[in-house]
């Protein structure tokens, strides 16, 4: 259900454009790497506690969850 995070995939690649045109480019690996799993921790807990509607927001989420 949902979108899977960043930190599912091994190689993440952030690209930033500005008018239609790639201005930047950031290899988020290693970011993503030390995040995984933290997303399904935070799932399981939201649904065992009835805030399932919490859970369910944050899994159709498409933010990279950097901070």
């Amino acid at each position: 259900m949902g979108f899977p995070k960043p930190s599912a995939f091994k190689t993440v690649i952030d690209l930033t454009f500005e008018d239609g045109q790639l201005k930047e480019t950031k290899n988020r690996s290693r970011e993503m790497k030390k995040k995984r799993g933290t997303f399904k921790k935070f799932y399981n807990k939201y649904c065992k506690s009835g805030k399932i509607g919490q859970a369910v927001e944050e899994a159709f989420s498409l933010d990279m969850d950097l901070e």
